[in-house]
């Protein structure tokens, strides 16, 4: 039992997380490893990025041993030759050496995904977006993907938020700014650049809600496998305040009695991308 003068209690247990995807066709890199910290803390994003942990991926008939280099934002683990791409459908597991610990978890990467009808280059915000005339927006097709077990994944990411004008033949001056649809400064994401979905089947129209900002965007849309479509269910995709349950995550800590679950993710994904300008529905 604790009284309101008591000192606050600051036992407390760090805990490590691993978030390692791999993207087929891609170099193996943007892999991280935290520690976490206690909330009678100050929290440093700094002081929770792990700089000198041993961390190898096998699969593909090698073993790769990953090094870390400071980026922006925070440090990242990365495989030097940059020559090897991931795989597709090849099983690749990890191994995380990290103060005493061992970390593990295994992916199998999903096929290319390929676009069938992708968005065009310039589209038109609409001026009304409560009377839209049907279709009330554009429809995307891609093909589908081996290795993806439940849904896709689509981004919207906005490529520059600042100018506007400048990406017209001749460029101007105008400068971009927020859709006012989606202007809700409540939103504890309110200056992410990208919004994610959750999307079953292989097409679907394009939402004019996906977009924060107008001018140039950058669409993606991901054939993930399991580990990676529950992290981002738990992570991002789910609401404004998702709750990470780590029985849900796919890395795993090896004990003396065994192994369970620890916290992170390793996830494989294949990718499309498709950059488009969207122009304001007024000046």
């Amino acid at each position: 039992m604790a009284a309101c003068e008591d000192t606050p209690p600051n036992d407390y247990t760090p805990e490590n997380v691993i978030e390692a995807v791999l993207i087929v066709g891609q170099p193996i890199e943007g892999i991280k490893v935290y520690i976490s910290q206690p909330v009678t803390d100050t929290f440093w994003y700094e002081n929770s990025i792990v700089k000198n942990a041993d961390v190898k991926i096998i699969g593909d008939g090698k073993m790769l041993q990953l090094s870390y280099r400071d980026a922006k934002p925070g440090g990242e683990y990365f495989y030097s030759d940059t020559t090897y791409k991931v795989q597709p459908n090849t099983q690749y597991s990890i191994e995380v050496n990290v103060g005493g610990k061992r970390f593990t978890g295994e992916t199998k990467t999903p096929s290319q995904i390929a676009w069938v009808k992708h968005i065009r280059d310039t589209v038109h915000f609409p001026k009304d977006t409560i009377k839209l005339e049907s279709p009330d927006s554009l429809r995307i097709e891609w093909t589908p993907t081996p290795g993806v077990s439940e849904a896709y994944l689509a981004s919207a990411l906005c490529l520059d938020t600042l100018e506007y004008g400048k990406y017209f033949t001749p460029p101007t001056d105008e400068k971009n700014r927020r859709i006012t649809a989606t202007n809700n400064e409540a939103d504890p994401r309110y200056n992410e650049t990208a919004r994610y979905g959750y999307v079953v089947g292989t097409k679907v129209p394009f939402f004019w809600y996906a977009y924060k900002w107008y001018g140039l965007h950058e669409y993606s849309m991901y054939a993930p496998d399991i580990n990676y479509l529950n992290w981002m269910k738990l992570t991002r995709v789910f609401g404004s305040n998702p709750q990470y349950d780590p029985n849900q995550g796919s890395i795993y800590v090896e004990t003396e009695s065994g192994r369970r679950k620890a916290f992170g993710v390793f996830g494989s994904a294949s990718v499309i991308r498709k950059k488009v300008f969207l122009v304001k529905n007024q000046p």
